[in-house]
């Protein structure tokens, strides 16, 4: 799904989800950020991917480029369940300089710069991979 919206290069989001596990399995995967173009290719993502197994990314925060090629940025490789059916908050900022903090539930998770776009983004994608997610709130800092 993509939600066109013009959203600054500096940009706070923040998403409140509940998830529970399908037929009992934890697997699949969320992603979701801002993009730049028609089709919605390149930008960045948050992915969530559930019940990683340990050493593994249980959080990803991506680089699509507009080729196509992705770039993990940073990564989180604790385990991470969101799936306990209680809401739960995702905010990941970006400043001017490129400077990125994503916190699930006021804690920070990553943080990391990069400044490889310069240009405001023209919406927001999110793609579920197979989950049961329900978006409670989507809120966009730096919309116009």
């Amino acid at each position: 799904m993509i939600a066109p919206a013009q959203i600054s290069n500096a940009f706070a989001i923040e998403i409140e989800l509940s998830s529970r596990p399908v037929d009992g399995v934890s697997t699949g995967r969320l992603e979701f950020g801002p993009y730049q173009g028609e089709g919605a290719n390149a930008g960045y993502r948050l992915v969530y991917s559930p019940g990683a197994p340990a050493g593994s990314p249980s959080l990803e925060l991506l680089r699509v480029s507009s080729r196509g090629t992705t770039s993990t940025l940073e990564f989180y490789d604790q385990p991470l369940s969101l799936q306990d059916g209680q809401p739960h908050t995702l905010t990941w900022t970006r400043d001017r300089a490129g400077m990125m903090v994503v916190k699930l539930d006021g804690q920070v998770l990553m943080e990391t710069t990069d400044r490889s776009y310069r240009d405001p983004f023209d919406g927001l994608a999110v793609v579920n991979s197979g989950g049961d997610y329900a978006f409670r709130r989507v809120t966009i800092d730096g919309t116009g």
